[in-house]
């Protein structure tokens, strides 16, 4: 892997990102309306997205709704997405972010409408592709530990009991992505190596 220097850029510019986007929009009190430019929609509609703002579709992924929110989600993608990043290279941690970030959103802002925001929805994807690639495909040298599988997996259903607090749809939508990639990833492993 690339041991050299910072070994995560992907990890630690996703997570400079949010930070600054939570200073400017917590501390600073939104003032120059960054928030409005990273929310999905600003009234419900398709319409910002429709007429080319196509940022939105992620960008709800790196704004934090307080301290505790901003801190969770941080820590969890700073263990989740370093490995990743030491394993499989930066482009691929960013791919599958974004397209993580993507779906979960798009699924989220469906069901339930535009006001949410968080990391969790990507969390929840890295976590699901890093229990897959543990489970079947061991020998790549990823995976969670079993107490993590489980405190993830209580932590998934606990939120479903606060629904409107919780962007619970990003967290499913997330974890079927994540899961599908790591299976998708370790099926193609072992075609590989089959041949």
């Amino acid at each position: 892997g690339q041991r050299g220097g910072l070994h995560g850029p992907v990890t630690v510019g996703i997570l400079v990102l949010c930070v600054f986007v939570f200073i400017d929009t917590f501390f600073m009190g939104n003032r120059r309306g960054l928030m409005q430019l990273l929310f999905i929609s600003t009234d419900g509609s398709w319409r910002e997205i429709q007429g080319g703002e196509y940022w939105r579709i992620v960008s709800p992924a790196i704004m934090h709704g307080g301290p505790i929110h901003i801190l969770f989600n941080l820590l969890a993608w700073w263990n989740l997405a370093l490995p990743i990043e030491y394993r499989k290279g930066s482009l691929k941690l960013l791919a599958m972010t974004l397209v993580i970030a993507a779906v979960s959103n798009i699924f989220q802002f469906m069901m339930a409408g535009p006001n949410f925001l968080g990391l969790s929805g990507v969390v929840f994807g890295l976590f699901g592709y890093l229990w897959m690639k543990g489970k079947l495909d061991p020998e790549d040298g990823l995976g969670v530990y079993p107490q993590t599988t489980q405190s993830v997996l209580i932590w998934f259903v606990i939120c479903f009991m606060m629904p409107g607090l919780i962007a619970n749809y990003a967290h499913a939508g997330g974890l079927m992505v994540g899961v599908a990639f790591g299976a998708l990833s370790a099926a193609w492993n072992r075609a590989v190596l089959q041949r």
